[in-house]
């Protein structure tokens, strides 16, 4: 385990639903690699296999490596967010987007106030690109660090600048995909562990 990936897990444990669903998700590393064409970073590589795919504090997604949109249940996948963020590049790029070169960035997650989180496929070794933050509607930030430790900051509420509204502390909680489907089947919130009060759905 890297130093990196042990500091992350101190401030955002893994769920207990990662134990069963990270390795499925992880699977699909080796064919997300040969349908991009690229090798994947190792740090995504090792979230996969502590976390796998799913939601940090019910803001940010973080999507699995590969599966197919047809799957029930569905979780965003790092194959299907790219094809379709690089198609909205080409035809209405965000301000401060207009230079990307579609092929050259993937699309690793994203938040509900939609925001893309992406990697600079900057130079030929993975473990260097960068992270770079599309904000809906404003500029596009770039990181020196990568996906990991963008997320360690984030949970740790160290981001500053332009990048401070998109901190998840304190406490944030991450829920595995998988696990947040079963939960909801029961009745009961991912994020609270209680019941949902159907009374907010009449």
């Amino acid at each position: 385990m890297s130093p990196e990936l042990a500091e992350l897990l101190e401030v955002l444990p893994a769920c207990a639903g990662s134990s069963a669903g990270a390795p499925l998700d992880a699977q699909g590393l080796s064919v997300a690699e040969q349908v991009l064409g690229v090798t994947l970073p190792p740090d995504y590589k090792e979230f996969m296999t502590a976390y796998g795919g799913g939601e940090i504090g019910s803001f940010v997604w973080v999507a699995r490596p590969a599966g197919s949109v047809d799957e029930q249940p569905y979780s965003p996948s790092l194959v299907d967010v790219t094809r379709t963020f690089r198609a909205g590049l080409v035809r209405s790029p965000e301000p401060g987007s207009e230079n990307l070169s579609a092929d050259k960035v993937l699309r690793w997650g994203g938040d509900e106030g939609g925001n893309d989180y992406l990697w600079l496929m900057d130079g030929p070794k993975p473990e260097e690109w960068p992270v770079l933050i599309q904000l809906h509607g404003g500029p596009l930030v770039a990181c020196r660090f990568g996906m990991v430790e963008y997320l360690r900051r984030a949970c740790a509420g160290l981001h500053t600048g332009e990048l401070a509204a998109l901190s998840l502390g304190p406490q944030p909680k991450f829920v595995h995909w998988r696990e947040s489907y079963r939960l909801m089947a029961e009745g009961i919130d991912p994020w609270t562990g209680e019941p949902f009060d159907l009374e907010e759905f009449d």
